[in-house]
Parts: C-alpha cells; sequence; structure tokens
C-alpha cells in the first residue's frame, strides 16, 4: 500500500494496511485545512483548493543535524544535551573514565555510541572492562531531579554452562553501584532499547521507561548512592570450554542531560518547493511545553515566518522551503512520568 490523497473504504472485520487509515486520516484533515484557509480569507467556506502540494517530513528520516540542537541517539532525537558527540572515534578521558583487562576492550564509533565488551573464545581466555561518565575533567552526573533518553545496547550471549558472559547498566557513585540491568550465566539476552531514566533526589530513586514502558523493577532505589549519580556500564567473560565463543557488549548511544526551561531547535533539511503560500500539522512522540514552527526560504539564513498551524502563511514566492521547530522544555521535571520531548513528524501543504 501506499499512503494516497483520497478516502480508503473497507468494511467492518477487514484489516487494514496502516496506509490506508493514513491516507483517510490525510484525506479529512486537507479538507478541513482547505476549509480553515477559505474562512481566514474571505469568511466563507468554498470548494476551491488555492494550493495542491503536500509534504510529509519526519524528522528522524529528514532532519538537519548540523542545525539542529537536539541529541540524537541512534536513530532517535531528543530535546536535550549531548554530552559527548563521540566525533572522532577516540575515547575522551575527560568524560569517560574506562578499565579493561584482559580481553575486555573499550572502544568508541565516530558519531555513534561509546562500547565496552569482553568475549571468551578459548580455554585461557577471559577479561573485563568498564565505562562511566565520570571523566577526568567532566562528569555526567544525574544527582537531583533530572532527565535522560537514549539508546542503550545490552547484549550478552549464550553460555553454554561451563563458560560465563556477564554485563551490568548500573547508576554509581564510582564505588557504590545499583544495577538497572545484569545479565550473567545461564542469562544471555538482548535488552537493547531506548530508555529514559527519570532521577528523583528527593525521593533518592530513579524511574526507567525501556521503548515507552516503565520497567516493571522501576523505580530504582538509590539511597545507598550518595552525592553522585553517573551512569556506569561493565562486562566481564571467563571461558573453560576450548570450543566456544561469547561475550557481553554495553553500548552507550548519545545520550545528555534534559535542561528545563530550555529551547532546544529541530531543524528540517531544505526542500525543493515552489509556491506564495503554506500551512501544517506537527505531531509530537512527546510534547515539549511550548514550541513554535518556522519558515524559511533561503535554506535557513533567516526565518522571517513563524506558523501558526492549520493558518495559512502568506509567504514570498519561494522556489525551496525549510522548517524549524523551537522547542522549550517544561520548567522542572516531572517525577513520575518520561519528560524528555520527541518530534514525529511536520506536514503541511503548499502551492
Amino acid at each position: 500500500m501506499v499512503i494516497t490523497d483520497s478516502l480508503e473504504f473497507f468494511e467492518n472485520n477487514d484489516l487494514t494496511d496502516a496506509d490506508q487509515v493514513f491516507s483517510n486520516f490525510s484525506f479529512i484533515i486537507d479538507a478541513i485545512l482547505v476549509n480553515q484557509y477559505n474562512i481566514d480569507v474571505d469568511g466563507t467556506v468554498s470548494t476551491t483548493i488555492p494550493y495542491d502540494h503536500y509534504t510529509r517530513l519526519q524528522f528522524d528520516n529528514d532532519a538537519d543535524d548540523t542545525n539542529s540542537t537536539v541529541c540524537k541517539s541512534n536513530a532517535r532525537y531528543f530535546a536535550q544535551d549531548t554530552y559527548d558527540s563521540y566525533s572522532d572515534a577516540s575515547i575522551d578521558a575527560t568524560k569517560w573514565t574506562t578499565s579493561t583487562a584482559g580481553t575486555g576492550t573499550a572502544t568508541e564509533t565516530a558519531d555513534t555510541y561509546i562500547e565496552v565488551q569482553t568475549s571468551a573464545t578459548s580455554s585461557t581466555a577471559s577479561g573485563s572492562a568498564t565505562m562511566i561518565t565520570n571523566g577526568s575533567g567532566t562528569s555526567l552526573d544525574f544527582y537531583g531531579d533530572k532527565a535522560v533518553k537514549f539508546y542503550l545496547y545490552f547484549v550478552v550471549s549464550n553460555n553454554n554452562g561451563q563458560d560465563t558472559s556477564n554485563a551490568t547498566f548500573q547508576v554509581s557513585n564510582g564505588s557504590t553501584h545499583v544495577n538497572i540491568l545484569s545479565r550473567g550465566a545461564g542469562t544471555p539476552g538482548n535488552d537493547s532499547g531506548y530508555y529514559e531514566m527519570v532521577f528523583d533526589q528527593s525521593g533518592t530513586q530513579v524511574r526507567v521507561w525501556k521503548d515507552g514502558a516503565e520497567m516493571g523493577a522501576s523505580p530504582f532505589n538509590l539511597a545507598s548512592v550518595t552525592t553522585n549519580w553517573y551512569l556506569r556500564a561493565t562486562t566481564d567473560a571467563t571461558a573453560n570450554a576450548p570450543t566456544d565463543s561469547h561475550h557481553g557488549t554495553v553500548r552507550f548511544y548519545r545520550l545528555g542531560e534534559m535542561q528545563t526551561a530550555t529551547q532546544y531547535d529541530f531543524v528540517f533539511g531544505n526542500e525543493t518547493e515552489s509556491g506564495t503560500m503554506a500551512l501544517g500539522r506537527i505531531i509530537w512522540d512527546k510534547a515539549p511545553a511550548s514550541y513554535v514552527v518556522k519558515n524559511s526560504i533561503n535554506n535557513g539564513s533567516t526565518y522571517p515566518v513563524t506558523m501558526t498551524e492549520s493558518v495559512l502563511a502568506n509567504l514570498t514566492t519561494f522556489t525551496q522551503q525549510k522548517y524549524k521547530v523551537e522547542a522549550t522544555t517544561e520548567a522542572s521535571v516531572t517525577l513520575t512520568t518520561e519528560n524528555v520531548p520527541e518530534l514525529d513528524e511536520w506536514y503541511y501543504w503548499f502551492g
């Protein structure tokens, strides 16, 4: 199926394609917005459509990474700071403390993630690796009422009963640790996903959501972790069977604290389009406290027009369009729900 600009008909008990549903939604919204335009212009509802072009921009696919100020973690973007951009494939010791032994490794993949991994491939192979968000010059410390969202890769491969692979994801002050995730001998698996963590200083706890659902063990008690709340990951492995191969791997994709009452910019790429007018709607996965949508017709050199959703914007004659969404976070962190804003899409009509 594809998304069309017409109504898709189906009967009760039919299984519908998602594109059929969106096509109907698009058709209805189109009609509403066209009528809204004509009311705005002359106070009457007309069947004359003044523009006939439609663009649907999904931020995960259409982002301008250079000019956006949001944090890209794996394939998604969050309104929060970026602690480390991993720009040079070399671990920044001012931001991270890492340690390795034996077959353990700590590495960085450019523009993507930092990783600790320990593998065992023979009866004599063993090791360990650790990383923590506390370096020689700065730290990512969540002690307080704070929120962060990021992609975590967390995998422990199969153990054959003779060997062991282990991995943990923790909140730590450097000496005392509380496990958020832990896998060891006999419990291989993959816990990778998008995690949001909301820290509560007075309650000495952290609530954790994975892929939008709060974890069953949440909230986690942090009373024993005093003064600092860093993020820490460990892996280790020991081989006793010469033909076995297994490992533990943890990766932190880009992450950073969401600052409160702060503007973050979601900037879309430039679109080659022509016309004199446009209007649109926005969809959020998690809405901010407030936002404005701005239009540029010179590839982002200036954004002279602030869009009002569902209301036509009369623009200077254009041959290109670029949109920026300025999102402002809440004044304080809500301790019982997810907080970090995430933009889904901006869709608009023009002509």
